[in-house]
C-alpha cells in the first residue's frame, strides 16, 4: 500500500499475522522492529537484522511477538495501527540521522509523532541517534573516531537505575560497538544514564517510556568480528587489534542481562497499556451507568504509567 506519510510517499506494510495482532487476551508483548539496513555481502552468512534481534531477544527466554517495518525501504507502521505494538525498536544502520534521504526525513517524523502519542519506543545505535535528532539534540561525527570493540559505559552518579534494568547490568552497560557519529548534546528533559571517555551519552532516557543506546546488544562476537574485518581500512591499526581480541569472548552473560532488560521494559509497556485501557472502559461504563462499583474495583488493580518504571 502506499500513502503520503508526513510528506513523503511511503509504502505502508500490510502485516501477514492480522488474526495474530487482534488477539486481545495475549500474553506477550509486541514488538515493533523497524530495520533501517540489508545486511552487507561478508555478512550475509549471519542472515538479516531481524533474525538478529529475534535471536537476541530469544536470550530472554521471554514469549514475544516481533514484527518488521523497513524503514530504508520507505516502509513504515501505519499510523492508524500504530498502538497494536507494545513497543518499538529502532535498529542500527550506516545512515546518519541529519542526512537528507527521504525515509530518514520520514523516521524522524514517525519519531517525533511517537513522542506525541507517548508511544514506547528504544533506539539502537542509529536509532539511538535518531531519537535524540528528532527531539533537537545535536548528532555528528565525532572528532574521537571510531567506536569498536566491547565498550563498557558506567553510569552517571546520581541517576535513577529504572527497575526493569537487570542485576547484571546495573553497575554498568556493556556491547559491541561500531560507530562514528554520537549524540554530542541531548535534547532538554532526557537523562544521560552512562556513557564512557569515548561516548558520554551512550545510553539516554527521556521518560518513563524511551531510552536508547549507542552500543550494539543483537551483535555477537562472531558477527562483531566480522564487522570489524570487513571495515578494517576504516581503523587504526592498535584500534582494530583491540577490538577484534575483544571479539574472543562471547560476552553472552552480558548480552543476556540486555535482552532481558529489553523484555522486562516491553512487558511493563504492555501491562501498563492493558491497565489504561481497562482504566478508559470502566470510565466509559461509568459514565453509561453511574457505576460506582466498577470505579472502585479498579482502583485496587490499575496503577498509572508515568513514572511506574523508575526505582
Amino acid at each position: 500500500i502506499t500513502r503520503k506519510f508526513f510528506g513523503v510517499v511511503v509504502r505502508v506494510a500490510e502485516e501477514p499475522s492480522t488474526k495474530a495482532m487482534s488477539d486481545s487476551k495475549r500474553s506477550c508483548p509486541r514488538i515493533g522492529l523497524i530495520t533501517c539496513m540489508d545486511n552487507l555481502n561478508h555478512l550475509s552468512r549471519h542472515g538479516t537484522q531481524k533474525q538478529l534481534f529475534t535471536k537476541f531477544l530469544k536470550l530472554s527466554e521471554e514469549p514475544k511477538e516481533i514484527f518488521e517495518w523497513k524503514a530504508h525501504e520507505s516502509k513504515l507502521p501505519d499510523l492508524k495501527e500504530l498502538k497494536k505494538m507494545d513497543v518499538y525498536i529502532i535498529a542500527g544502520s550506516p545512515a546518519s540521522a541529519y542526512d537528507n534521504d527521504p525515509w530518514v526525513k520520514s523516521l524522524i517524523e514517525f519519531v517525533k509523532y511517537c513522542h506525541q502519542q507517548r508511544q514506547p519506543l528504544i533506539g539502537i545505535c542509529f536509532g539511538h541517534q535518531i531519537m535524540s535528532y528528532a527531539l533537537g539534540g545535536n548528532v555528528k561525527k565525532s572528532g574521537k573516531g571510531w567506536g569498536i570493540g566491547f565498550h563498557v559505559y558506567d553510569y552517571n552518579k546520581g541517576v535513577n537505575i529504572p527497575k526493569w534494568v537487570m542485576y547484571d547490568m546495573r553497575k554498568y552497560v556493556n556491547a559491541y560497538a561500531s560507530h562514528q557519529d554520537q549524540v554530542m548534546t541531548v535534547p532538554e528533559g532526557a537523562t544521560v544514564m552512562a556513557g564512557n571517555s569515548h561516548c558520554k551519552n551512550g545510553f539516554i532516557i527521556y521518560n518513563d517510556i524511551w531510552w536508547s543506546i549507542q552500543t550494539h546488544p543483537e551483535f555477537h562476537y562472531l558477527f562483531a568480528r566480522d564487522i570489524y574485518n570487513g571495515r578494517k581500512g576504516n581503523f587504526k591499526a592498535s584500534l582494530y587489534k583491540k577490538a577484534v581480541a575483544e571479539c574472543e569472548n562471547p560476552h553472552e552473560d552480558r548480552r543476556k542481562a540486555l535482552a532481558k532488560s529489553v523484555m522486562n521494559f516491553s512487558k511493563l509497556m504492555k501491562e501498563s497499556r492493558n491497565m489504561m485501557a481497562k482504566k478508559d472502559a470502566m470510565e466509559e461504563v461509568k459514565g453509561k451507568q453511574g457505576g460506582e462499583k466498577e470505579e472502585k474495583a479498579l482502583q485496587g488493580s490499575c496503577w498509572r504509567m508515568d513514572g511506574c518504571i523508575l526505582s
